[in-house]
């Protein structure tokens, strides 16, 4: 591969927000030996630092930030290099330090690590959202004093976790409300206040149909009746938040949906899935293209008997096929009022596009096993 290719998919990776860290790290090692980066050079250095500090490779991590930090000695963004350094090397109170020396906020803790002037010697700026937010994730992974546990990730956070970052990430929100991203990480925290798992992780596991049909096998039961509700209210206005700033966000909207059936709002849930449904499909009723969304394939789901129920390809289906199942019979008083003739016909209807559709993505068989899952008829 010539420089010039390399170099241009060091960009695209960056233009897209795509980390690719052992890509990046090797494919940034040959545009450094290979020179000729031009204006490009401190660009493909910050990448190659951030990949290496994915990989745990923290020599060539600060070999990358030293030359950097000598290009920009006063550059908060090659600062927050150095705070992520901090991190990956488990200094978290020192990386707090300096986040907090960045924003011009008060002074570390007393004893909590290196004082965060002796880090970083320049302007501050309070507005500075990157410092911001690697507070927040700290709040949310840094493990407690009192332990030696680790968040990832991949993993729920424990209440004491959720507890410490919430009011943060509220505060936050108050002065960045355009931060998309944010308002969907506090919609998470609130499902987890409520007793639900993350909205991915209650989808993949099948909670939200136990919810409905609870003599369908699930991995993890759901909260009781009730449980949590207002957490549930306050996670379906971060969301509304988010549909206001992407209002073309078809799988934000699927969450908002799936939050509305975790509350009982099976009549909410069903207009709003079926408007992402329209919004996920073009004039042709074709989905969206295979690749801007996961395949189906990719994500298989623990709910025993139901195939490839995760995956956004399909899982937007599967929520309106939960909808229509659940309004076409007359034992879910508590959750859907009673329906017109007009509309018991309309949702007839729905529920068999959306058979049609999902027998297309996914063969009978899979429709099969939901109505034994379900206990449908």
């Amino acid at each position: 591969m010539s420089q010039k290719a390399i170099l241009d998919k060091l960009a695209r990776y960056r233009t897209v927000g795509a980390r690719n860290s052992d890509q990046v790290l090797e494919l940034g090692d040959r545009a450094l030996r290979g020179g000729s980066l031009g204006d490009q050079e401190w660009a493909v250095r910050e990448q190659v630092a951030i990949a290496a500090l994915d990989l745990q490779r923290l020599d060539l991590a600060e070999t990358q930030i030293s030359t950097l930090q000598k290009k920009f000695p006063k550059s908060p963004r090659i600062a927050v290099l150095q705070g992520l350094k901090l991190e990956a090397q488990g200094d978290y109170d020192a990386a707090k330090n300096l986040y907090v020396a960045l924003l011009g906020l008060d002074g570390p803790e007393k004893g909590k690590g290196k004082a965060a002037n002796s880090i970083w010697k320049g302007d501050t700026d309070e507005t500075f959202i990157t410092a911001h937010q690697r507070l927040i994730t700290l709040a949310l992974y840094q493990p407690l004093e009192s332990s030696n546990v680790t968040i990832n990730a991949f993993s729920n956070p424990t209440p004491q976790h959720i507890a410490r970052t919430v009011p943060l990430l509220v505060k936050y929100l108050d002065t960045f409300h355009t931060d998309a991203d944010g308002w969907s990480l506090l919609a998470d925290l609130y499902l987890l206040l409520s007793g639900w798992d993350q909205l991915d992780g209650a989808y993949a596991k099948g909670q939200i149909v136990q919810k409905y049909f609870p003599q369908a096998e699930m991995r993890e039961p759901v909260p009781a009746k009730g449980r949590g509700d207002q957490y549930l209210q306050q996670a379906m206005t971060c969301l509304a938040h988010r549909m206001t700033l992407e209002p073309w966000d078809w799988m934000t909207m699927t969450r908002y949906g799936e939050t509305a059936l975790m509350f009982g709002d099976v009549t909410m849930a069903y207009k709003t899935i079926l408007r992402a449904v329209e919004m996920a499909t073009d004039p042709g009723d074709a989905l969206i293209p295979e690749n801007m969304v996961e395949q189906t394939s990719e994500s298989m789901s623990d709910l025993p008997g139901v195939l490839q129920l995760a995956g956004w390809k399909s899982r937007v289906w599967w929520d309106l096929k939960l909808c229509t199942t659940c309004l076409r019979r007359s034992d879910f008083e508590d959750a859907v009022p009673s329906l017109s003739p007009s509309a018991v016909e309309h949702v007839d209807a729905v529920d068999a596009l959306v058979d049609q559709k999902l027998t297309e993505m996914l063969g009978a068989q899979a429709l099969q096993v939901w109505s034994h899952a379900v206990g449908a008829a």
